[in-house]
């Protein structure tokens, strides 16, 4: 289908299965070959979402291990094209590549070829019981299996498969970082673009995989505790009801934070000759000189944080501030959220430089809006520093208080 943006036409192939649907067995498995069709596909049409709720309903079809293409031509004549990988976010439990939320004109526009591919989220995704059969990390498994099919396929339109960059935004830059430590994505892509997320994020990855899959299950009828008897339910479960119950379970910590159950997690049993996509924490990865190094382009936006107030703003009058405080500083700061934190004292210091904020500022502010960008702008500093660098960005000063 020949599209338009601006001032110049485009080619858009949307909904392009990348790989076999994720049902029946293959639910919460990695994602298998799809199979070879013959003749011409429809791939005019928007594919199906990855299961989601959206305004309280149920939406998508596991089915949905497709992508969109959007290349300037399709006359090559010798000529490639850069080509840009772009992964959604949505904490990674909602999000999708609809086109009403992003467009290819700009890219397009500018001699790129841009690829967008679904992921499973949620339970889906991320599920993992610690068995051979429920490994987890299935969502970074789909975007390492459209990777592979961006590199044997993306010639057909005019786009290099040795100039593959990754971009994503918030949970997809978390995903970006993921397939950039695993050892699945080497030689696939070149280059990371990372915006608002990091692998490295406290919300991005846990430990306690296998007590969120039992929770879930036994939210869906099971009675039993044994690892055989919840994965039983898990993949007799109707996808319908999984995914409700699975968003269910997401929850805030009380202050507009998301938690999400279902993320990143380490493999510790795969089966024979099942893809491993994360053997081991981001840390310890990003630690590894043996890991190769992607050259990254990482950044943060003003007002990071501004989920942080959403739905609470009326805990922020000044009568709260140093509760309010305190509760970022926990969130933010702690081994709850950050399991590789030594010392919280030593973070506070080197990020406040033992500033009379930590004590009396908050209480001192007379100016809400003031109390609101302390913390919308947090989160931006917390984000940024999550990353590993090989030179210092910035240093922080301490806040000046306004009287």
């Amino acid at each position: 289908m020949q599209g338009q943006g601006g001032c110049r036409d485009y080619w858009e192939f949307r909904g392009v299965r990348y790989a076999a649907a994720p049902v029946g067995e293959l639910r919460f498995k990695a994602p298998r070959p799809a199979a070879p069709w013959k003749g011409v596909v429809n791939a005019t049409a928007e594919g199906s979402g990855c299961p989601q709720v959206s305004q309280g309903k149920v939406t998508g079809s596991e089915d949905c291990l497709n992508l969109d293409v959007y290349t300037p031509t399709l006359k090559c004549s010798g000529r490639s094209y850069p080509v840009i990988v772009w992964f959604h976010g949505g904490n990674l439990i909602t999000g999708g590549v609809s086109r009403k939320e992003y467009g290819p004109d700009f890219l397009v526009h500018h001699d790129v070829v841009l690829v967008e591919p679904n992921y499973r989220l949620g339970a889906l995704g991320f599920l993992n019981l610690d068995t051979s059969s429920v490994p987890g990390n299935a969502g970074i498994k789909d975007g390492l299996a459209a990777l592979r099919w961006v590199r044997d396929n993306v010639a057909a339109f005019c786009g290099d498969p040795a100039r593959v960059t990754l971009m994503g935004q918030s949970a997809g830059a978390k995903l970006v970082g993921f397939m950039a430590l695993s050892k699945g994505g080497q030689g696939l892509f070149r280059a990371a673009i990372q915006m608002s997320g990091t692998a490295n994020s406290p919300l991005a990855y846990t430990e306690d995989h296998v007590q969120r899959a039992h929770d879930l299950a036994a939210r869906l009828g099971n009675t039993g505790t044994d690892a055989a008897s919840v994965e039983r339910t898990l993949l007799r479960a109707d996808w319908r009801d999984l995914t409700r119950r699975t968003f269910e379970m997401n929850d805030n910590s009380g202050w507009g934070l998301p938690y999400n159950p279902f993320v990143a997690s380490p493999e510790r049993r795969p089966a024979d000759g099942e893809e491993v996509a994360l053997n081991r924490d981001p840390e310890s990865l990003l630690s590894d000189p043996a890991v190769p190094r992607v050259p990254t382009l990482a950044g943060v936006v003003s007002g990071e944080g501004v989920a942080f107030t959403y739905g609470n703003v009326e805990a922020f009058q000044t009568s709260h501030s140093q509760h309010v405080y305190q509760t970022l500083k926990k969130v933010c700061l702690s081994r709850q959220f950050v399991p590789k934190t030594k010392n919280v004292e030593d973070l506070d210091e080197v990020y406040t430089q033992k500033n009379d904020i930590l004590d009396q500022g908050w209480t001192d502010l007379k100016n809400t809006s003031l109390e609101l960008s302390k913390v919308v702008n947090l989160d931006s500093s917390y984000s940024l520093t999550s990353f590993r660098n090989r030179v210092l960005i910035q240093v922080y000063k301490p806040w000046k208080v306004q009287g």
